[in-house]
């Protein structure tokens, strides 16, 4: 849509500056043509259009460059989100084995030291 507008804006642009050479040559009154004057408001009209354009073209060039950064930002921001995660899950897949290995150990003591003591902590 804002590229439309835009081509739309230099496309009057253009045609302004076309109508204005056009008066130019046969000014006003129909009377003749002053071709120094004629050529040189050509050069400065092309000049002026010429870089009116390039000016849009290249803020246009901007905008898309800044929404491609903006995207490639929030890939990376997610990529970084999921490596923290399989980060954190890979951790908690340690830590789990190692609390069922103590607690096993545990009872495993409590049968060797204390009999009694093993008969109220087991499961059966």
């Amino acid at each position: 849509m804002r590229a439309g507008l835009v081509k739309l804006w230099q496309f009057q642009l253009v045609l302004q500056w076309a109508l204005r050479f056009a008066w130019l040559i046969v000014g006003r009154s129909g009377s003749t043509l002053d071709l120094p004057m004629a050529w040189q408001s050509l050069l400065i009209g092309l000049f002026f259009g010429a870089g009116i354009s390039a000016f849009f073209v290249l803020r246009q060039r901007m905008f898309s460059l800044q929404s491609e950064l903006h995207a490639q930002q929030l890939r990376e921001m997610e990529i970084d989100k999921q490596r923290v995660e399989a980060q954190l899950k890979m951790l908690q897949a340690q830590i789990e084995p190692h609390f069922l290995f103590n607690t096993l150990a545990n009872v495993s003591g409590l049968i060797d030291s204390d009999a009694p003591k093993q008969r109220r902590c087991s499961f059966t």
